[in-house]
């Protein structure tokens, strides 16, 4: 075997050894875009076609007005993948239940649970992992054309041929990137194949490959082949619609000694040829689906299908409507930042992944890697000057990175926005070829004695990198939701007890005590069998054999980050609870398990005795209070536990707010973190010092009753009330929308049970209607998310049909719950008791 070729395999196992690690250890959509593309390849899987109408786009999310070819190319096996096999993938979007869960504010739209690492994988998890492991081969293609380009400049040199490819190979953002579900690593692969093919076209022959001297022989089929490869280029990203003037260029003034002899007409029109295959069915298929001629135009029409339905892209957004009005619509809540700034963004973004809360891993590397950057350039000049014969390679593999950067520099001049456009990977993987091999040829040029050295020095330092980013990142994302769905999620319980605990709520059993970290640890395993329509606390007590409590925990399962209500029909939920251990003396204790209803915390059901325990002697109390866990920053139900000489003395204060303990059992005080906790900082008050905790409550709510214009009173169905209302001064205009604000407070013992919807019906007293819709309170704040007490000031505006005569008309305003198919109504409460009436009624005034 060649050494050229050892260095290959080399490149790739080290490739695949890091990009297999990312995509594995690393969470689902992690990645740039990674929940969009999944929608998107989904869609494509399950209907086994694109998107045909707007509707359809907007159920596959925003990247579904691009070019496909990458989702194509991943729903093709995942057709066959069932997504309805457990387990599923908890997506914000599907239920507003799974609002209730802690939000990670680090990744959006998922929320990651165990079920995620089981392998083998199954349904969604399977689709996903498959998409990233065709991103990953593909970005292996990238290495390999890396190192063919490579080849044809140093035959006789393996070093560097080795030193670029490995140092693409190894590249921190290049090895995580290609191994997220992102179609980046396809382009990047056809571009680095165009690079090649370019390359090969321009130097001729390689003996090394029959088939390639077969096919060079006929200059027409090489440009042919090269136009499909740029053509397909173009329909995995638009950010190649530059290659083909990139090719324009080589072939007529670089690659060919007479390139006005052989690129004749009738040979041109095979370039054309070959791109417009690809394209023209990209660019039929969405002119035909979603051209807008009748509004704008045969140009505008025709150019908003292509670009102009990408809402998530601020630059064509605004490049339409400079196209189409001399005042272009300005892009609102951005801020122009400097160029320095986008410029430090960008090339930070090109070698290395800012990972959450931690930032650039390894950011001092950045540095000695622009040095070598710019020696590579002074290098490369150096090469220029001295050297004409390989000013046609030289100019080739420059042009190739040049020809990307306009693209990220106009949104930028468009938009001013920084974390947007100085995404240094939109430049790296089109030119990634290019780029390893000019910074290993600059060096190398330099006339340094010990050049190798350096080279194989950084190439460590690389390796290193990746290994750091991949550490860094598997512990810098939070542990997943420790809740399972397969199958044989249920045996992780060493002693069964199958217990109905509440509606839909079973405890499957528990593991072995341990003591751990001078406490008690004790797993339950619980099963959701439907939907819970309550939040209930646990409670854990430690008692002695003349029943004396020596130890408790009270608090929501997973601590608050997984309140019942969120718990999905088929959830096994493994709830780690620790009982804090100081001062207990040697003996025998029995632990005892309540489920406590959150407004009462009285116990629904008996007792259950899960295990006798003996322990031993417990270590003395600490000198000092203190916190368990250890942390400043507690959330929204989370458990605050204070262990402490005299803990009935300690109290939390914020402000002028001073709250006491839930519980003070032994030397522990127990709060709940509840939803009239305000966020901010607050003071833990102990006997023997005074500490600060920070909580971050998700919710700003409001629980003080606010001045109301029309104050009235109605009770949906002990769910809702209706507190009052206010309106604009009548009459109101035909026509023009007018504002209204409804006020509405959840009982002070419970929250809402449920996703109400709320309907307003506009008539005019005898049945016709003349405006209202069905919203969301707020808008996106749904019912399930009040607590117990709070109230809403619902404002919003409705708008009175235009042809509604002058007179009185009335506004019905009520609630429905969704049942499958039917729309249940709930009732109001009158005299304490359910009445057939569901809806309050408020008078208006209309007048031309």
């Amino acid at each position: 075997m060649t050494t050229h070729k050892l260095g290959l395999i080399f490149s790739l196992t080290l490739y695949f050894a890091f990009g297999l690690a990312y995509s594995i250890f690393i969470p689902l959509n992690s990645g740039p875009d990674e929940m969009a593309h999944f929608i998107y390849m989904s869609f494509i899987a399950d209907q086994h076609r694109l998107p045909m109408t707007h509707e359809e786009r907007a159920e596959a999310a925003y990247k579904s007005d691009l070019p496909p070819l990458y989702h194509l190319l991943v729903a093709l096996p995942n057709a066959w993948v069932d997504p309805h096999t457990a387990p599923t993938l908890k997506r914000v979007t599907d239920s507003p239940r799974r609002q209730l869960i802690t939000r990670n504010k680090d990744i959006w739209n998922i929320y990651h649970t165990e079920d995620e690492y089981i392998f083998p994988y199954r349904g969604d998890y399977l689709r996903w992992h498959i998409g990233r492991w065709i991103s990953l081969l593909c970005g292996a293609g990238m290495v390999y054309f890396t190192w063919l380009t490579a080849r044809r400049i140093w035959p006789d040199n393996p070093f560097l041929v080795t030193t670029a490819t490995l140092g693409l190979a190894t590249l921190p953002m290049f090895t995580f990137t290609s191994a997220m579900m992102n179609y980046e690593s396809l382009q990047g692969l056809l571009t680095a194949l165009a690079l090649w093919w370019l390359m090969a076209i321009a130097n001729g022959q390689d003996s090394h490959y029959k088939v390639l001297n077969l096919i060079m022989a006929k200059f027409t089929l090489q440009l042919f082949i090269l136009g499909f490869i740029i053509g397909l280029a173009i329909i995995t990203k638009y950010s190649a619609i530059l290659l083909p003037l990139e090719a324009i260029i080589i072939l007529t003034i670089l690659s060919l000694p007479s390139p006005f002899s052989r690129l004749s007409r009738s040979s041109f029109a095979f370039f054309v040829f070959g791109l417009a295959i690809p394209v023209s069915l990209w660019l039929g298929f969405i002119w035909g689906h979603f051209n807008n001629i009748t509004e704008l135009g045969w140009f505008m029409g025709s150019l908003h299908a292509i670009i102009g339905s990408d809402k998530s892209d601020q630059t064509t957004t605004f490049l339409m409507s400079w196209l189409s009005s001399d005042k272009p619509t300005t892009i609102n809540g951005l801020n122009h930042e400097p160029w320095w700034r986008w410029l430090l963004t960008f090339y930070s973004s090109m070698l290395v992944v800012n990972v959450p809360q931690y930032g650039w891993v390894w950011s001092w590397a950045l540095i000695p890697t622009a040095a070598l950057g710019l020696s590579a350039l002074l290098g490369l000049a150096q090469l220029w000057q001295r050297n004409s014969t390989v000013r046609p390679q030289l100019t080739l593999l420059l042009l190739h990175v040049a020809v990307f950067l306009p693209l990220p520099l106009i949104r930028f001049a468009v938009t001013g926005n920084v974390s947007d456009t100085g995404q240094g990977r939109h430049l790296l993987f089109p030119a990634a070829s290019a780029l390893a091999i000019l910074f290993v040829w600059g060096i190398s040029e330099l006339g340094i004695r010990n050049y190798e050295l350096g080279i194989k020095t950084y190439s460590l330092l690389l390796i290193f990198w990746n290994i750091q980013q991949l550490t860094v990142m598997t512990h810098a994302y939070p542990a997943p939701l420790p809740v399972q769905t397969v199958p044989t999620a249920t045996q992780q319980a060493q002693h069964r007890l199958d217990k109905v605990m509440a509606e839909n709520l079973t405890l499957i059993g528990y593991n072995d005590p341990q003591i751990v970290n001078e406490s008690l640890q004790i797993e339950l395993i619980w099963q959701a069998t439907g939907i819970i329509p309550t939040d209930y606390l646990t409670e854990l007590s430690l008692v002695s054999t003349a029943t004396h409590t020596v130890s408790q925990w009270l608090g929501h399962p997973l601590n608050g980050r997984y309140p019942t209500r969120a718990w999905d029909a088929g959830d096994v939920v493994r709830d780690t609870i620790k009982l804090p251990l100081h001062e207990v003396t040697a003996g025998n204790y029995t632990i005892i398990l309540h489920l406590l209803t959150t407004n009462t915390l009285q116990p629904i059901i008996t007792e259950i005795l899960l295990t006798p325990y003996s322990l031993l002697p417990t270590p003395p109390l600490p000198p000092t209070s203190y916190l368990l866990p250890p942390t400043p920053n507690y959330h929204y139900r989370q458990t605050i536990t204070v262990i402490s000489p005299d803990p009935q003395s300690i109290t939390l204060q914020h402000d002028d707010n001073v709250w006491k303990p839930l519980r003070v059992v032994g030397t522990t005080a127990l709060f709940i973190v509840g939803a009239r906790w305000p966020s901010g900082l607050y003071q833990l008050h102990a006997p023997d010092r005074t500490m600060t905790v920070t909580i971050e409550n998700e919710w700003d709510r409001n629980f003080n009753l606010p001045p109301i214009q029309h104050p009235a009173q109605a009770n949906f169905a002990n769910q809702l009330y209706f507190l009052g209302y206010d309106l604009p001064p009548m009459p109101l205009k035909p026509g023009q929308p007018f504002p209204i604000t409804l006020y509405w407070q959840a009982p002070p013992d419970k929250a809402p049970q449920a996703d109400f919807i709320q309907f307003n019906h506009l008539h005019d007293g005898v049945g016709k209607l003349y405006g209202g819709h069905d919203r969301i309170p707020l808008e996106n704040y749904s019912t399930l998310l009040w607590a117990a007490g709070e109230i809403i000031a619902d404002g919003y505006t409705l708008t009175i049909d235009p042809a509604a005569p002058t007179g009185t008309y009335y506004l019905d305003v009520g609630y429905y719950l969704t049942v499958g198919e039917s729309a249940v109504n709930l009732p109001l409460v009158i005299n304490g008791a359910m009445s057939d009436q569901n809806h309050i009624t408020i008078e208006l005034q209309v007048e031309h």
